[in-house]
């Protein structure tokens, strides 16, 4: 927080969240809009991974989503998917997916994106 840098779950956490799949990841990490580093907590070390997501995305679940779909891999995903993650979306979050679009460097997965705001 000092930093102003947001951390998210994983992919594989968020698709494990949203409950795209029911595999658990064993490891400890988070995916951060800052610099990826490892930090130690005690015994706990908690790995800070590189997002590839824009870091404009403000709201928790669109960007949530958005890595639980990416996870799942464009080819896996289908509308039954994304019908799921979309009633779980606020018309805010659909709005903060809809603003950034553009900054969507994956092609495929700004198609999914654009089904998730419709």
């Amino acid at each position: 927080r000092a930093t102003g840098d947001r951390i998210y779950p994983t992919p594989a956490q968020a698709a494990n969240r949203l409950g795209l799949t029911t595999q658990v990841p064993a490891g400890t990490a988070y995916i951060t809009t800052g610099k990826p580093r490892t930090v130690h907590a005690g015994n706990l070390k908690i790995d800070l991974q590189k997002t590839s997501l824009p870091k404009t995305l403000t709201h928790y679940m669109a960007f949530m989503a958005l890595q639980a779909l990416d996870n799942m891999g464009s080819s896996n995903v289908d509308q039954k998917m994304i019908d799921k993650v979309a009633k779980k979306l606020t018309p805010a979050d659909k709005k903060d997916i809809h603003a950034n679009l553009r900054y969507i460097r994956n092609p495929k997965l700004a198609d999914i994106a654009r089904q998730l705001t419709a």
